[in-house]
């Protein structure tokens, strides 16, 4: 049975759209935009992505200056190939060899189950991956007599030495929650002297009441800490190329 779209039947819409090269600005997920499908007209808020090779959708925060995306908006359902336009408005607790515990505040042992077999890398690019739970490992004793080890700390492995300072990431994946906002466009029906108001986007609000843009210190850039290496002498340097069984040797 054929699906009957109608005006009355409000869903989930999704939308492949290109930013146009005269438009000088990007736009923002979840920043309301006017969408024109055949004679509707209505505000939304959709939020951008693109789908990967694996058939997943990642959310952009910004759309892409040079190519396709995704856009998933609430609004009136519409037959697929309908044209669209839009209208805008302005820490490690210990270290052995390649082996390395990662801990966080808030986990548990369950959880560091479910991770299990992922991969990890660090920021300097050395590849690891979650072996499981370190509950008994050394340096995961209770810190009271009688009490229980500290749970959310996991086993990974690396395939190179690590540092206490190296941060190490985990990509994951998680569910995006759609904004069910739908705001029709009433300006056919209102006199002239009067101005229709939609949604304003958070820089118009935040422009209007003077508010600070809220900094997070965690994002903040910081200075960046090199290894030192082993500095080589002259002298050790030429002994070194004198003599030929240490030139065999290192090779």
């Amino acid at each position: 049975m054929a699906y009957k779209f109608t005006a009355k039947v409000i869903g989930l819409n999704l939308a492949r759209l290109k930013r146009h090269r005269w438009h000088k600005k990007v736009l923002k997920t979840r920043d309301p935009i006017i969408v024109s499908i055949g004679w509707r007209r209505f505000q939304t808020t959709p939020v951008y992505s693109i789908e990967d090779r694996n058939g997943r959708y990642r959310m952009l925060k910004y759309t892409p200056e040079h190519m396709n995306c995704l856009a998933t908006f609430w609004g009136p359902l519409a037959p697929p190939q309908t044209g669209l336009h839009l209208g805008l408005q302005q820490r490690q607790s210990c270290l052995s060899s390649t082996r390395s515990k990662d801990k966080e505040e808030n986990q548990t042992d369950l959880e560091v189950a479910q991770c299990e077999g992922k991969a990890v890398r660090t920021v300097s690019g050395i590849r690891g991956q979650v072996k499981k739970a370190a509950k008994e490992e050394i340096g995961n004793q209770p810190k009271r007599k009688g009490g229980q080890p500290r749970e959310g700390i996991a086993r990974c492995t690396f395939e190179d030495r690590i540092l206490m300072s190296d941060m190490v990431f985990m990509c994951g994946w998680a569910d995006v929650e759609i904004p069910c906002f739908y705001n029709p466009l009433i300006t056919a029906l209102q006199p002239r002297d009067k101005t229709w108001q939609g949604m304003k986007t958070v820089a118009e609000l935040r422009r209007e009441h003077n508010f600070s843009i809220p900094v997070n210190k965690d994002s903040l850039y910081k200075p960046l800490s090199r290894r030192q290496l082993n500095q080589v002498s002259a002298a050790s340097a030429k002994a070194l190329v004198q003599c030929p069984a240490c030139i065999s040797k290192s090779y």
